[in-house]
């Protein structure tokens, strides 16, 4: 798995203070957190049953992200042997330039001048993570809107000189046995598509345009979901699923399959009861890990019929995870096939296969550069 590492400013702040500090550290002190608990690993798994020369790194979403950006890192190689990404992909990243200006707001806005880092070092963590209490749940649509223009991501650099998706492209991260999946709907929640999604196809394109899209990119990615939804509100989730987090997975797993031995799957289970909010981002852990008692996943499995599906979905998924670690293959029923047999392994209770759904899905988002 992916350990803790330092999170926000504190794991990816970007200031040009910070760059002649440390030309090699600033903007991923997360990354360095995370070597230097790869190297603890391998000098004490021995001691704990396990073997230095077969490590299995995983992670979702943003941890799979990070997975992925470890696979490009040169300070990384030999310090694990297979790799999972679990709704993730390889495309955060951002030049450390680009975000300079952020952090320079961002030190200012908290009393210090930028080039003063004794001043920021002395701020109590209260002031980096202010606590803030939710007056209203979550707002779905402003985090997927968000969460592109994020700052605090890893940064191309003297620890990370080529970005993720040049790196696999090349065959950096070759001999690697990679399995990578997504979930069917990670942002559609189709029960909810009538609340969180536009109500026009203007309003569709203004919202690509706050992701930062530009203009010429936002009016054809409006029009190819046009031609595929007629509802902008059903369209909406569809395309921050695919922008986000699915098409990045699958894009992986088509960088490195020609490279080492690649799988994929698509997690399609709804949850008997709670179908509305489909199969979405984060619900492959709970039947992963087990953690149907735990929020938030505890009102979801209070039924026999949900907690039996899942629990049988989970023992299949640890399954295939764990031979997958031990081996470089998920075994198990049915067969996995490689990604380059064109196949995806779909996750749900009973499981099956289906075709690779990139060109229908991501063919678009590909030809606009946008993936």
């Amino acid at each position: 798995m992916v350990p803790n590492y330092r999170l926000g400013p504190l794991g990816f702040l970007a200031l040009p203070a910070l760059a002649r500090e440390d030309p090699k550290a600033v903007g991923n002190y997360a990354l360095l957190d995370l070597l230097e608990a790869l190297r603890f690993v391998q000098g004490y798994i021995r001691y704990f049953g396990g073997d230095p020369g077969n490590v299995t790194l995983f992670g979702e979403s943003a941890g799979g992200m990070l997975v992925c950006t470890l696979l490009a890192t040169p300070e990384a190689q030999g310090l694990f042997h297979r790799a999972i990404l679990q709704s993730g992909g390889c495309h955060q990243v951002h030049p450390l330039e680009k975000d300079f200006p952020f952090g320079e707001r961002w030190a200012r806005n908290l009393g210090c001048s930028p080039e003063d880092l004794a001043c920021l070092r002395h701020l109590p963590l209260s002031r980096l993570f202010p606590s803030q209490e939710p007056k209203a749940p979550p707002d779905i649509t402003s985090s997927a809107l968000g969460f592109p223009n994020s700052p605090f991501k890893p940064h191309l650099g003297a620890l990370l000189p080529d970005s993720p998706l040049q790196a696999l492209g090349q065959g950096k991260a070759r001999g690697i046995p990679l399995l990578v999946g997504a979930n069917l709907e990670e942002l559609t929640f189709p029960g909810l598509a009538w609340l969180l999604g536009p109500g026009t196809w203007e309003e569709f394109s203004g919202r690509l345009a706050a992701q930062g899209i530009p203009p010429k990119e936002r009016e054809a990615l409006t029009k190819a979901y046009q031609k595929r939804f007629s509802d902008p509100r059903k369209a909406w989730g569809e395309v921050q699923t695919d922008l986000q987090l699915l098409c990045p997975s699958l894009k992986a797993a088509r960088l490195q399959a020609p490279f080492a031995p690649t799988y994929a799957y698509l997690f399609t289970f709804r949850v008997p009861g709670w179908e509305g909010l489909g199969a979405f981002h984060g619900l492959e852990l709970a039947p992963l890990f087990g953690n149907f008692e735990e929020m938030p996943f505890l009102p979801l499995f209070l039924s026999a019929e949900a907690r039996e599906k899942a629990e049988a979905l989970g023992k299949r998924m640890r399954r295939y995870w764990v031979s997958f670690a031990r081996e470089g293959e998920p075994r198990g029923w049915p067969r996995w096939p490689t990604y380059e047999e064109g196949y995806l392994l779909r996750l749900d209770e009973p499981p099956g296969l289906l075709p690779d759904p990139y060109g229908e899905r991501c063919g678009a988002l590909e030809a606009l550069g946008l993936l």
